[in-house]
C-alpha cells in the first residue's frame, strides 16, 4: 500500500512540475512562494474517477425498450 501511495505522490509531483514548467515556458512568472503551497500529498476529497455530473432530467421521448429478435437467436438449440 505504501509503495502505491508513494507512486501516486511521485506522479502528482511530476505533473505539478510539468505544469509549472509549461507556465514558465509561456512567459508567465512562476512565484516560488506559490509553488511552496502546492502539495502532491492530497489529504481531502480524493475523487478516484474524477468529477461526475448527474443529469437527472428525464429524456424528452420514451426510450425504446423492445428488442426485436427472432426466437432462434434468443434460444439457440
Amino acid at each position: 500500500m505504501d509503495l502505491s501511495a508513494n507512486c501516486v505522490i511521485y506522479s502528482t509531483a511530476q505533473d505539478i512540475t510539468d505544469a509549472a514548467n509549461a507556465i514558465a515556458a509561456d512567459g508567465h512568472p512562476v512565484d516560488l512562494d506559490d509553488l511552496a503551497t502546492i502539495s502532491p500529498y492530497i489529504t481531502h476529497v480524493i475523487r478516484r474517477f474524477g468529477n461526475w455530473i448527474l443529469n437527472l432530467t428525464p429524456p424528452a421521448a420514451n426510450p425504446t425498450t423492445r428488442l426485436d429478435l427472432e426466437s432462434q437467436v434468443l434460444f439457440a438449440p
